[in-house]
């Protein structure tokens, strides 16, 4: 899936990445672990760097909140950020073996990313890289508005969530997913996310089903510890995933793989190629997590 992008001055492609960046607050088996940076823009950003690209990082965070500018800068990632009332925190709890998620509230959210300010940030790029964490992350004018240029990946999880008045995160999915999905041209969920916006029987039927609603007819359905699947032409392939030993917690690991995923089908690399990648990749970021504590 070479997009025939130009490189830029040093040599790598651009890559734009859109969507929350955040404070999460990590607990396990309820203790808090720590506090740190997240989001899709944090996750698939780093990735897409580590990969080759140049990129391009647009979010909204609260003025007293400009350091999370200077820890992107600081990973090689050029931040363009929107001014915001509030900067977007979200609290994971983790439970069981393997990095389970059992509970996920939003204390605060920042507004929509601004549809201009994305397109603008596009400028130039071979790769949109749209992580929304949440259904009012991205302004939804942006759906009609993307740029013909570069390859669009959208990550669907903020497109199956409802956020309640006390903050707490449910299933449920958004009035936009439609037009998203038509927007994208390779869309990712994980394997509940999958099931719940298409109403399949299985995984790999989900994956079929939101690989034929995107523009571009792909799709990437994470199954966890058992790995992915993607999906393109009616056709689906699975890649296992190698077990990771004291894995506590998988927070942005489903950005990592797509983000993973994205830039190797950039290269030119066929579905399959990618998921293999893009699996092993994933596994080995979780398993230096995991052994770091």
């Amino acid at each position: 899936m070479d997009r025939g992008a130009d490189p830029g001055d040093d040599g790598r492609l651009l890559a734009v990445v859109a969507g929350s960046l955040t404070r999460d607050r990590i607990l396990v088996e309820g203790h808090e672990t720590e506090t740190r940076i997240g989001g899709a823009v944090w996750y698939a950003g780093r990735t897409l760097q580590a990969l080759g690209c140049h990129v391009r990082a647009v979010y909204r965070r609260a003025p007293r909140d400009a350091d999370l500018d200077e820890a992107l800068a600081e990973a090689g990632l050029s931040p363009r950020p929107e001014a915001a009332r509030r900067t977007t925190a979200f609290e994971l709890h983790y439970r069981g073996s393997g990095g389970a998620l059992a509970e996920l509230r939003a204390p605060a959210l920042a507004e929509p990313v601004p549809a201009e300010a994305v397109v603008a940030a596009a400028a130039g790029a071979a790769l949109l890289h749209l992580g929304p964490l949440h259904p009012q992350d991205l302004d939804p004018a942006l759906w009609r508005r993307l740029p013909e240029g570069p390859l669009r990946g959208l990550d669907l999880q903020g497109l199956a969530r409802a956020v309640g008045e006390d903050g707490r995160v449910r299933p449920a999915a958004d009035a936009s997913l439609d037009a998203a999905l038509a927007a994208a041209d390779v869309a990712k969920a994980n394997a509940g996310e999958a099931l719940l916006l298409t109403g399949a029987a299985d995984a790999a039927a989900a994956a079929l089903a939101l690989a034929r609603a995107t523009r571009g007819g792909e799709a990437v359905v994470s199954l966890g510890a058992d790995g992915a699947l993607a999906a393109r032409g009616g056709e689906h392939w699975h890649v296992a995933a190698t077990p990771v030993e004291g894995l506590r917690e998988t927070t942005g690991s489903g950005d990592i793989l797509l983000a993973a995923y994205l830039a190797r089908r950039l290269e030119g690399a066929t579905p399959q190629q990618a998921l293999w990648f893009a699996v092993g990749y994933t596994g080995r970021r979780l398993a230096a997590r995991a052994a770091a504590g």
